[in-house]
């Protein structure tokens, strides 16, 4: 996307929002992109689908959302269901550049902003790193473990609304053996043996897209936030955003997935 923009506050339904000069927006894209404008939006009062949603019904041809003053230069996801219009998460100092002024306090509803032109690239999601701290002065980056999805996020066998990274890892030392136990969003929930933190290995997985449990968690695939190991246990806990919690037991090798 690419265009001038327009500060339109935070985007939510009942709030005021200044409909966009130009052609009126045809779905799924404006007839030429950059001919209508960019809408600049504020975090925060409703999700940031809903945002983009408001944004296309007003003529927008695009969004960038910016961070609020109390979270600040920090930056996330914009997650919830797929939208019409290309958008772009910045920093609060970012967004009031945009706009060109000092502070919050001083922008103004429908004020235009700089033009701006943003490219979003497929890459990947990071994966998981391991550090070596046996010198705890000079850290080295021992490994980094991907699975198909956060390496490759439009592999065929990927959700494209789905998220690809780490939230939340537990390690345990079992004698020789160093276990770690990882919620991956929408991956599930893995345990990978990195007892020698330069070679990691996955040694099980719960990952289930099925019918039936998606149908047995509301309609929607796992989303696993969180994590919890108990200590000389097999069992382990994930908090799954849109189911729940579960609780998993470590079987060994050769026995399944959960």
């Amino acid at each position: 996307m690419s265009g001038p923009t327009r500060y339109v506050g935070y985007g939510c339904e009942g709030t005021a929002f200044v409909p966009a000069p130009g052609p009126p927006f045809e779905d799924p894209m404006p007839p030429a992109v950059g001919t209508n404008e960019i809408a600049l939006i504020q975090r925060g009062g409703c999700f940031f689908d809903e945002k983009i949603e408001n944004a296309a019904a007003a003529g927008y041809a695009g969004v960038v959302v910016f961070n609020d003053a109390a979270r600040g230069d920090t930056l996330v996801s914009m997650g919830g269901d797929p939208t019409p219009l290309p958008g772009v998460f910045v920093w609060h100092s970012t967004g009031l550049a945009i706009a060109g002024v000092a502070s919050a306090a001083d922008l103004v509803l429908g004020d235009p902003g700089e033009d701006v032109s943003a490219t979003v690239l497929v890459n990947a999601w990071s994966g998981l790193r391991i550090w070596d701290y046996s010198d705890p002065t000079a850290p080295v980056l021992a490994s980094t473990f991907d699975t198909v999805c956060s390496a490759n996020p439009i592999d065929p066998s990927c959700d494209l609304a789905g998220t690809y990274s780490v939230h939340n890892v537990q390690v345990e030392s079992l004698g020789n053996k160093v276990l770690a136990y990882v919620s991956w969003y929408t991956d599930g929930m893995l345990v990978l043996d990195v007892s020698d933190p330069y070679n990691v290995v996955e040694v099980a997985r719960y990952f289930d897209n099925s019918e039936d449990f998606i149908a047995s968690n509301g309609g929607l695939p796992h989303d696993f936030w969180g994590v919890y190991k108990e200590t000389n246990s097999p069992f382990f806990y994930g908090s799954d955003r849109n189911g729940g919690l579960r609780v998993f037991k470590l079987k060994g090798s050769g026995s399944g997935k959960k």
